[in-house]
């Protein structure tokens, strides 16, 4: 990386160091301001690693300020908030082919369960895709299901939901191969699921459809149910129900909040 913050002594960065790194990332090699944010953010956390972990002494006080002239200037920015929501033709479009390989055995990886369990239940897909959702955290008799380490901006919480899912996520539960207690429910990696819909979107023709974007249909369909926010929360696992009014509530602008609900 041919920049002047790669090349200076450690013990020399400075905030213009910062600014100009951003600079260069984004007018040279035309990075987004909000992947750039991103990066740096990466960077300085490297840099405070390296501090403790070695003893190193590296001035790290000039990011905040590099950063501020940066963000005003356009070379770093917020990541605009996501208002993708997969329309009703596209849903259609996309259960249709995934039902059409799954009874031509096409996949070993039941993507049609996945993400419709997705859509029913509102969780992530590294919580599907994992052990956070084991044969332990499926209770028969209740049809309560527990979803464990749910992301947490308050590191070293350890979060979880339990509910009782869809009638059509039980469904989608009790096919699955049981295994043991404490293998997972959907034992697939999910990075390979994410590759598969990725390359599924890409085939349909569907432009800029994520796989996390299920999550907010899912929730947003809850709502469109009449759940208030704090019924959706048990179920989306948010601790704060200011995310949700304010993350999901963005799809509804006309619609009074159903914050105090």
């Amino acid at each position: 990386m041919d920049t002047e913050f790669a090349n200076i002594p450690i013990e020399q960065l400075q905030a213009k160091h910062w600014y100009f790194l951003a600079a260069k990332m984004n007018e040279q090699w035309k990075v987004k301001p909000q992947t750039t944010a991103g990066y740096l953010a990466v960077l300085n956390s490297v840099l405070k690693d390296c501090a403790t972990l070695f003893g190193l002494s590296i001035p790290l006080d000039g990011y905040s300020l590099g950063l501020f002239t940066a963000r005003r200037h356009g070379f770093v920015s917020r990541s605009a908030m996501r208002t993708r929501r997969p329309s009703s033709e596209e849903w259609e479009l996309i259960t249709a082919e995934l039902s059409q390989l799954e009874q031509k055995n096409r996949r070993s990886v039941p993507m049609l369960d996945i993400v419709e369990f997705a859509v029913e239940t509102g969780a992530r897909l590294g919580e599907i895709c994992g052990e956070k959702i084991t044969w332990a955290d499926w209770d028969t008799e209740e049809k309560l299901l527990t979803i464990h380490n749910r992301k947490n901006p308050r590191k070293g919480t350890h979060t979880y939901s339990r509910f009782v899912p869809s009638s059509k996520a039980i469904e989608i539960i009790v096919r699955q191969p049981r295994g043991k207690d404490s293998d997972s429910i959907f034992p697939y990696n999910p990075r390979t699921v994410a590759k598969i819909w990725q390359d599924l979107m890409k085939e349909l023709g569907i432009l800029d459809l994520r796989f996390h974007d299920i999550r907010a249909e899912a929730l947003c369909r809850m709502y469109e149910q009449g759940m208030t926010l704090s019924d959706i929360s048990k179920i989306s696992g948010h601790k704060d129900l200011n995310t949700l009014n304010n993350v999901y509530l963005r799809f509804f602008p006309t619609q009074p909040s159903r914050l105090a609900a």
